[in-house]
């Protein structure tokens, strides 16, 4: 126990410099300032992100397919999605495609950093003869009918499988065509243990 004019600082590793180093708070607000490990993979140049919009027919689809890679580094994805259409979204793992589609480039949220990604994104797959969308993992719906600015943000992180591939498979299930806009955002970690 101290006395109010006794300073007692909490200390923590600063690794660029190996050492520790007082944790200083926001002198406005008394609150310690802190970003969460997205937002840092952001400043590491290791996330990245990808879009894709189409105006989606009536109970037609839009198809984004992910490839993860055979490595150590996982795939942490997040996904943003706006319709103004009622949507359907399936998440399915492990799918077998007689093509991929075509490749949507992906960016480094940090536009300073030249890291490449090693998670690739299609859109428009052929499933083909024999082929599979996979094991459905993850269902949500929203909308009702035609709407106008319906927005979906699935935020929740899901770190893939490495060596797979998934299927993002949106519906239109509104009575007319209507526009859908994916943007999948994803951070490649790999695990400390």
């Amino acid at each position: 126990k101290g006395r109010a004019s006794e300073i007692y600082p909490i200390y923590g590793y600063n690794s660029s410099t190996d050492s520790f180093v007082p944790i200083r708070i926001d002198k406005s607000t008394n609150t310690l300032q802190t970003i969460d490990y997205h937002h840092h993979e952001i400043h590491a140049g290791s996330a990245f992100f990808a879009t894709n919009a189409a105006d989606i027919a009536k109970d037609a689809t839009m198809d984004i397919v992910i490839v993860t890679p055979n490595t150590n580094a996982y795939c942490h994805k997040f996904l943003i999605v706006d319709s103004e259409s009622e949507t359907d979204f399936l998440l399915y793992e492990d799918a077998t495609l007689e093509s991929n589609g075509t490749a949507l480039t992906a960016y480094n949220q940090n536009r300073n950093s030249a890291t490449a990604s090693t998670t690739l994104i299609y859109h428009t797959p052929t499933v083909g003869v024999g082929g599979t969308l996979g094991t459905n993992i993850k269902h949500r719906h929203w909308g009702a009918g035609k709407g106008i600015g319906v927005v979906s943000a699935e935020t929740a992180e899901i770190i893939l499988k490495k060596n797979s591939k998934y299927v993002l498979r949106f519906t239109n299930q509104s009575p007319a065509t209507g526009w859908i806009s994916v943007k999948i955002l994803w951070y490649e970690h790999t695990d400390i243990a």
